[in-house]
């Protein structure tokens, strides 16, 4: 007898909690108006935005460090072929007795960022500049006269990574931008 007592005891009150916990869900719950569901909705919309801007430049620069890598690495290659075909040549009378690294190292171009913050690059003329006494000399030519031609390759390789890093930079701008605006949405 107590035995079923208990157990109907227990299932009214089982069914009487229950039906308190809707009666208070109802009553407790809080409706969201029109305008808190429509801006719900608009932030939402803008964090996705975000989100896949944000994923399309990252992919671009993964894309543009897997470049850079490739020209890095081909022009090291080129640079090594380069030098060891003309390891057992002397040095002509244009390469003897000439320190390269004292005066004639003059930057060629410059990376600059213009008024919109993106950067570029500058290239500088190969003639002399005013401030300098030192002519601007195209680097190629401090391997002589007759260069061999994996340097050639060697120094257009390494431009393509500067245009490439100047890329990457301007892409690493836009996502730090984007950061900020999703912090900011939080």
């Amino acid at each position: 007898f107590n035995k079923t007592l208990s157990k109907l005891t227990r299932q009214e009150l089982m069914s009487s909690t229950t039906e308190d916990m809707d009666d208070s869900k109802s009553d407790s719950s809080v409706s969201l108006s029109d305008d808190d569901e429509s801006n719900n909705k608009k932030l939402k919309d803008q964090k996705e935005n975000l989100f896949i801007e944000f994923m399309t430049y990252s992919n671009e620069y993964i894309k543009l460090r897997h470049e850079m890598h490739v020209n890095l690495a081909r022009g090291h290659l080129n640079m090594a072929r380069g030098s060891r075909s003309t390891m057992n040549k002397t040095p002509g009378k244009l390469r003897r007795n000439r320190n390269i690294f004292k005066k004639e190292m003059v930057p060629i171009s410059t990376i600059i960022q213009n008024k919109s913050g993106e950067f570029e690059l500058e290239q500088n003329t190969l003639k002399s500049k005013d401030d300098l006494d030192i002519p601007l000399v195209d680097p190629i030519e401090w391997f002589g006269a007759m260069v061999p031609k994996p340097i050639c390759i060697a120094q257009t390789d390494f431009k393509n990574c500067i245009n490439t890093l100047i890329e990457m930079a301007n892409v690493k701008q836009k996502l730090d931008e984007l950061s900020l605006k999703w912090d900011k949405l939080k």
